[in-house]
């Protein structure tokens, strides 16, 4: 006979202290999870803003580094939970688009870098201003069951939209599907898969480890089995292009030079921040759940304060600017371990990659297709957030206009091609180009304006 007793919904809490070889397994875990979300961005970033080899692995060092101070930082002062502050999707696409732009207008690189550092030192400390003066708890209560599960909801399609091409083998080269990288995305997949739902309870919350060392472990063994295969020539082409580095450490302060001002680039770094808060706000209200706690206003401002704070320090370090990461969420719920002391330690580990180039650039090339099979399994548990989100409301017929208004027309400017944004100002083009901030928006705006049936406003 089946045993249908419910399972604890946490393996350990946050204030538990698992035994030390499992807080150094969860560490891991957790500094897996972190490079799958953050490892590709100053890769990509690099040529945007006329970055060389050296230039570009000084700043995965960098990024390295501030993220897990920032992370560090926040779960000691600031909200204190295990969440990711990591490279918003929202500030490396920001910065994508002004190079774009300066390469198009004949603005120099080397400006535009230098006026970021300044941008985003302004922008950390109107965050930090944010909390400190406590405006956050005068707006939290906007954001209801249907705006932040139209957040979640819009960020694992935003997620899958990505991860899923890239699994496949999509770009590794070509546009073409690699059947042996998307074996390698299916077989990680099904590994995390198989340990979260089937494995004995103290091996469930190893799922995303033990799914990402399979699929890197068959990565090497197909490469190595089929070293003229273009997919597996391209991985170690990639591998080997390093270029030079430090021994140890990076520039700081100001590693691109003295500051700059440039009102524009201020302005939306500025407008950034300030819609990032709301994305915050979100992954502190679904972390609070997944750990089963109640946020407070009190919470909320240490948060703001210390992301004011390490924006601050990100934009003299010459660095993206950081949020914090609601798909943490989808670890805690998948693994059933909140407790601080291992996402202590995977900060650390964090910082440490960050000073030492040799393992930051070993990380930097974690293979695609398990990275984004590892992400996919993550997008899984934040759709599942979003619903459970939309459950909590009444669903009525009102609830139907708000939450479809939000979650398709986010998910449909998600296909809007960008040149068709052009014509809008820069500042718009960066919030309509993303779908979960298009959606957030929207549920705010239409929760508020659109009346109850039969009360009047």
């Amino acid at each position: 006979m089946a045993d249908n007793s419910p399972e604890p919904a946490l393996l350990y809490g946050l204030n538990d202290r698992p035994a030390p070889v499992r807080t150094v397994l969860y560490a891991l875990q957790w500094v897996g999870f972190t490079l799958t979300q953050i490892v590709v961005v100053p890769i990509v970033l690099g040529p945007y803003l006329g970055l060389d080899a050296a230039g570009t692995a000084e700043l995965a060092q960098r990024v390295f580094f501030f993220v897990g101070l920032g992370s560090l930082l926040q779960v000691l002062v600031g909200h204190r939970l295990p969440i990711v502050e990591g490279t918003a999707g929202m500030w490396w696409g920001l910065f994508i688009g002004l190079g774009s732009m300066a390469a198009a207008t004949g603005k120099p690189l080397a400006t535009l870098r230098t006026d970021l550092e300044l941008a985003m030192m302004a922008a950390g400390a109107v965050t930090l201003l944010l909390g400190a003066t406590g405006v956050i708890a005068r707006i939290q209560g906007i954001f209801t069951p249907a705006v932040t599960g139209t957040a979640m909801v819009l960020l694992s399609i935003e997620l899958s939209s990505t991860v899923v091409p890239k699994m496949l083998g999509l770009g590794f080269p070509g546009e073409a599907v690699q059947l042996p990288a998307a074996a390698v995305g299916v077989l990680t997949v099904a590994c995390v898969a198989a340990v979260s739902l089937f494995a004995p309870r103290y091996l469930r919350s190893f799922g995303m480890l033990i799914g990402m060392t399979v699929g890197w472990i068959a990565f090497a063994v197909w490469g190595f089995m089929a070293k003229d295969a273009p997919w597996a020539a391209s991985a170690a082409a990639s591998a080997l292009d390093t270029g030079p580095v430090r021994a140890l450490g990076f520039p700081w302060p100001l590693a691109w030079g003295a500051p700059t001002y440039d009102p524009g680039v201020v302005l939306v770094c500025i407008l950034t921040a300030l819609l990032l808060t709301a994305q915050q706000i979100a992954a502190i209200h679904v972390m609070e759940d997944a750990v089963r706690g109640t946020p407070h206003p009190a919470t909320l401002n240490r948060s703001l304060m210390v992301t004011g704070l390490i924006n601050i320090l990100c934009g003299s370090g010459a660095s993206l600017g950081l949020s914090s990461f609601a798909s943490a969420a989808a670890v805690v719920n998948l693994s059933g371990v909140a407790a601080r002391v291992p996402f202590v330690l995977h900060a650390l580990l964090m910082m440490a990659m960050g000073l030492v180039p040799a393992l930051a650039l070993a990380l930097t090339h974690l293979p695609e297709p398990v990275a984004n099979a590892v992400l996919l399994v993550a997008a899984f548990q934040l759709f599942l957030i979003g619903v459970r989100q939309f459950a909590a409301m009444a669903l009525s017929q009102r609830d139907t206009f708000v939450v479809g208004a939000a979650v398709l027309s986010g998910t449909g400017v998600m296909f809007v091609p960008d040149a068709a944004l052009a014509p809008l100002p820069s500042v718009l083009q960066y919030i309509v180009g993303s779908g979960m901030m298009t959606g957030m928006i929207i549920a705010l705006l239409v929760e508020r304006l659109l009346p109850e049936p039969g009360k009047s406003r």
